[in-house]
């Protein structure tokens, strides 16, 4: 009898250990297994890739090189350098890469083996910088742009591709942000309030808290380690809607002075504008901010909407992050922003 435990015990143990190998195993193949089963059932498996990153594909490296250089201009002056997309130019695209949901392919000829049906279009459009745009051709959500590439490419060819490519690629990834942000944990105490007190309806993720309140201006901070995330709402109801920049420099420090620094009378001013774009009722400033008596700035990005009834909703998000890369944060304090809409639409 005590064998026979004796046996079972170790039969039982080993079992165990084959159950751990088998399971090692299939955690590490799950991924490429489950990509299998979706090419089977003709299902796209998910897109993958972070913020503004894009794959460009190209027989020539010289053409890819000098596309690349209108792609990866920096983002910000501030701390590391950081292109506006982060270009990868493999030699060929594997399975992995075919799941980047943003893909850029240089074609000079047709090649219908690489990519299916796309005989049927080159057949009626020249190749004189054309751009064919796919969805979904690998996985899901993915856009595929095909370039016909004339057989000299000159620099406009290459200034017509970029400037299409560039702000369509910004473009999506943005609205991919905003959904991303949609669905996060949310801070919904804040979302109320901001709702009861502004008007105004958005998502807040759950790490923001308020920093301070009052009747018409909510400053909310995310503190990380050594970064701060902050987001500024206020509705102004005797306000003037800038027309030009010093006129919104007066504006947001009218606003800005509600942030107060660690000194006495110190507070957020403008230091750079960067852009400044207005469309009918709607201002977007990018720029740079600092302390006015402390050495630290950093990003910000203002909304600025003028009402029907003359109010102005004023929106900004700015960013502290020293020594640390900044694109994907602005973006996502950026992303929130244009995710905020008034409460009664």
């Amino acid at each position: 009898m005590y064998r026979q435990g004796i046996i079972k015990i170790v039969g039982l143990m080993t079992l165990i250990v084959l159950m751990g190998v088998q399971w090692s195993c299939t955690s590490e193949s799950l991924e490429k297994e489950q990509e299998a089963v979706s090419r089977a059932l003709n299902v796209k498996v998910s897109s993958r890739g972070s913020h503004n990153e894009v794959i460009i594909l190209g027989e020539d490296s010289l053409i890819v090189n000098r596309l690349r250089r209108h792609f990866e201009l920096p983002f910000s002056p501030l701390g590391p350098i950081e292109p506006v997309i982060t270009v990868y130019a493999p030699k060929d695209i594997n399975n992995d890469l075919k799941r980047f949901r943003q893909i850029i392919i240089l074609r000079k000829r047709e090649d219908p083996e690489f990519m299916p049906g796309l005989s049927s279009l080159t057949d009626t459009m020249p190749y004189d910088c054309r751009i064919v745009t796919l969805r979904d051709v690998w996985s899901k959500p993915q856009w595929v742009y095909v370039v016909l590439l004339p057989d000299e490419v000159d620099d406009a060819c290459i200034e017509h591709i970029s400037s299409r490519l560039v702000p369509t690629i910004d473009s999506i990834e943005m609205k991919h942000l905003q959904r991303v942000v949609a669905k996060s944990h949310r801070a919904k105490e804040i979302e109320v309030l901001l709702e009861r007190q502004l008007g105004l309806k958005t998502t807040i993720p759950i790490n923001f808290s308020v920093a301070r309140k009052s009747d018409s201006i909510i400053w909310l901070r995310s503190d990380e380690a050594d970064m701060v995330h902050s987001l500024v709402f206020a509705r102004l109801r005797s306000a003037h809607f800038p027309k030009t920049q010093q006129e919104f420099i007066v504006l947001r420090e009218g606003v800005m002075r509600f942030i107060q620094g660690a000194l006495p009378g110190d507070y957020v001013i403008t230091d750079t504008i960067l852009e400044f774009s207005q469309r009918k009722n709607l201002l977007v400033v990018r720029g740079l901010w600092r302390m006015k008596k402390q050495f630290m700035g950093g990003l910000f990005v203002s909304y600025v909407m003028k009402l029907p009834d003359n109010s102005i909703i004023y929106m900004e998000g700015f960013l502290y992050a020293p020594g640390e890369e900044k694109r994907f944060k602005i973006r996502w304090l950026e992303a929130i922003l244009r995710n905020t809409s008034l409460a009664n639409e």
